[in-house]
């Protein structure tokens, strides 16, 4: 499996939230001091006239106990920071996962991701006559490896539920390389007959493993497809002052329990989780997440069937002691997605 920058971006990750964890204890001093000047003094001030200790002594008491707590936690900040720029030192990853040959979705494979939207006065009939003829250059040029699906939301957030339209792009082994290099030489015609139909904001190129695979992606022409943003849990380490966070081999060993449970309970739906790789922004990169989880289902009546039935036998209590240790995920959104390529 390759999960490219992996480390890099798990590096950034926590460098980030050990400056946001710095800005917060200075954010806590100020807020300190606004505390003792609001109500502590008054507070203080009323005791004093029958505590041995005065109150201005006891208000200073509790800045310095307040400033020591904060240099503390930003040292430690420092610390953490220092470490991370030697190469000998890895607090965030083992050396690597820990392949087991059962473990077969650990293999990997390479996604993409577009998020776009309908063009004013386009509309899905004429996106998809492009796309019939973007599938015969792709037939032309030996896309082989790839297959891909048009995902439109039925519940999200955030997004025009109208025109959002989202391309989701699968090479199983190859990864890409050389179908991106024959479109950047060969493929400007088609190219540009998406643009007067779709405006893509972002293209995010994904390394990734199917953690599950129960259905045959490319024989459903339709299908119902979850996607939600999970953020890889990080601890600080009191005793060694060091953001702890977790990584992929924690992320293995969750899922190979959460396999155990759906095997189990004959669960027969599809997860993937993607990791990004290229084409991640700043303005995404605020955004608080490592991984993209996706689920498929045959149909809406599956996705609800199987969340309930895995609610009946359990699977929250599995979140709570396997999975939300590892990963914090937001709510998913849910798509209906149409299979537009499949692998030749």
């Amino acid at each position: 499996m390759y999960l490219g920058g992996n480390n890099h971006n798990h590096n950034g990750t926590v460098i980030k939230k050990t400056l946001e964890y710095m800005r917060f204890s200075f954010v806590e001093a100020g807020n300190l001091i606004d505390r003792l000047q609001r109500r502590s003094f008054w507070r203080l001030a009323m005791k004093s006239i029958c505590d041995p200790v005065p109150a201005w002594q006891q208000i200073q008491n509790k800045m310095r106990v307040g400033f020591d707590w904060l240099a503390t936690r930003a040292t430690s900040g420092i610390a953490t920071l220092l470490l991370l720029a030697l190469p000998s030192v890895n607090t965030l990853h083992a050396e690597g996962l820990v392949y087991d040959e059962s473990d077969q979705w650990q293999e990997g494979s390479t996604a993409e991701l577009w998020q776009c939207n309908l063009r004013e006065n386009a509309n899905f009939t004429a996106l998809k006559g492009v796309v019939d003829s973007w599938n015969a250059y792709a037939d032309a040029a030996g896309w082989a490896d790839y297959s891909a699906k048009l995902l439109t939301p039925i519940f999200a957030s955030d997004v025009d539920l109208d025109t959002t339209v989202y391309w989701y792009g699968k090479w199983s082994g190859s990864g890409g390389g050389a179908d991106i290099d024959a479109l950047l030489k060969s493929g400007g015609e088609i190219s540009s007959q998406f643009q007067p139909v779709l405006a893509c904001s972002s293209r995010i190129l994904f390394g990734g493993w199917d953690v599950r695979a129960e259905l045959d992606s490319d024989s459903l022409d339709s299908s119902i497809i979850t996607m939600a943003d999970c953020e890889y849990v990080s601890d600080w380490d009191n005793q060694r002052g060091l953001l702890k966070t977790k990584g992929d081999d924690d992320l293995a060993a969750a899922n190979r329990q959460l396999n155990g449970f759906l095997d189990k309970n004959e669960a027969k739906y599809n997860i993937t989780q993607l990791w990004p790789w290229m084409g991640r922004s700043k303005d995404t990169l605020n955004e608080n997440w490592d991984i993209k989880w996706m689920e498929e289902y045959t149909s809406a009546e599956h996705l609800v069937q199987s969340e309930l039935s895995a609610a009946k036998n359990g699977i929250f209590t599995l979140e709570s002691n396997v999975l939300d240790p590892v990963v914090d995920c937001k709510d998913p959104e849910v798509f209906s997605a149409l299979t537009i390529r499949t692998q030749q």
